[in-house]
């Protein structure tokens, strides 16, 4: 039985109403030992480091051919793609209809994962759901305008040094969600105060050095 609950949808997303939707109730990640064993086990064939042999060789085979631009597609589990953004500053939108936006460089953005529909079937077969709380999961609310908050987090970085998700959460009253996009399009402003350090748990935000 997995459980759920209801999650209220942002206003910028839902208009003037509120809109909720379902969203599941995760357990911890699972890790790539752990799938390895499980894959080993439901086999009863394939030792451990054979499976962990060709989940290396998988991925190093996806970059093979996403990398030359093809689409992959594993049957019975998902398509696969790349997705791209621009790698400069310059403006996207088009100042008519001749503009060609010449000199412009992308980089990759994502791999957009799409769902084999026999996967899809498989788990609709599967689960089953429960409740976990009654009401809706509402999202929080910051007092502060974005600018503002920026301040907030560049105040906090002279007195500590650097501040990371969990705190700008904190100090802002944000989700994580909501956190990581803002601090995310705020680092690729050119003129931002702030810029990040690291990556994943171990990222944080820094005020930005300015050239001289």
């Amino acid at each position: 039985m997995v459980k759920y609950y209801l999650q209220e949808i942002p206003e910028v997303l839902g208009g003037d109403k509120k809109k909720v939707y379902p969203k599941m109730l995760t357990n911890r990640q699972i890790s790539t030992k752990e799938l390895v064993e499980r894959i080993q086990m439901k086999s009863g064939v394939f030792r451990e480091g054979i499976v962990n042999g060709m989940l290396m060789t998988l991925a190093d085979t996806l970059v093979d051919y996403l990398s030359l631009g093809y689409t992959v597609k594993i049957d019975g589990l998902c398509s696969l793609s790349v997705s791209l953004e621009f790698d400069d500053n310059k403006p996207t939108e088009m100042e008519g209809n001749e503009d060609k936006m010449k000199y412009r460089h992308v980089k990759v953005k994502d791999i957009n994962f799409k769902s084999d529909k026999m996967l899809v079937k498989a788990l609709r077969q599967r689960m089953t759901f429960e409740r976990c709380r009654g009401g809706v999961n509402r999202i929080n609310r910051s007092a502060y305008s974005k600018a503002e908050r920026i301040e907030r987090a560049v105040a906090f970085i002279k007195e500590n040094g650097s501040i990371s998700l969990y705190q700008y959460c904190a100090l802002n009253n944000l989700s994580r969600a909501t956190a990581s996009r803002e601090l995310k399009a705020e680092c690729r402003k050119s003129d931002s105060p702030i810029d990040s350090y690291g990556a994943a748990s171990h990222k944080v935000w820094v005020l930005r050095k300015m050239e001289e």
